[in-house]
């Protein structure tokens, strides 16, 4: 699954919304990589040279966020969250039966650096307002 970023967002959550595996023992892969095409290989063959992160997955896990958990098995560098944006590409698999899946991409703007300073000049200056009126 290749996902794209625009210029001016964010990648901050991966929710698992839901998964189904017939076998409820079973887990399934979970890579995550930058740029497209996937790179590395697939079913036993992935070495993992090209990857951000992978995490597993199973079924008790829906609502989940799935990037920090494949944060937390990053190749070095490890990558810091949220994710700028760009183009990624996402793995899903099992190697031993067929999966269903479900995920929900939270994508935000990326705040200006310039509004936070705006919010502070006006919070400055309406203190020196009320200031005023009250003398």
């Amino acid at each position: 699954v290749a996902i794209e970023i625009p210029a001016g967002r964010r990648l901050d959550a991966i929710t698992l919304v839901s998964y189904e595996n017939p076998d409820i023992f079973a887990m399934s892969f979970v890579g995550l990589q930058a740029g497209s095409p996937w790179l590395d290989g697939l079913g036993f063959d992935i070495a993992g040279y090209s990857l951000m992160g992978w995490t597993h997955i199973q079924t008790p896990m829906a609502g989940v966020d799935l990037l920090p958990l494949i944060q937390s098995h990053a190749n070095p560098p490890e990558f810091t969250l949220p994710l700028p944006s760009g183009i990624y590409t996402m793995l899903l698999e099992d190697v031993d039966t067929m999966i269903g899946y479900s995920l929900l991409y939270h994508v935000s703007a990326v705040p200006e650096p310039g509004s936070a300073g705006l919010i502070l000049v006006g919070a400055i200056m309406l203190g020196r307002r009320k200031r005023r009126t009250r003398k």
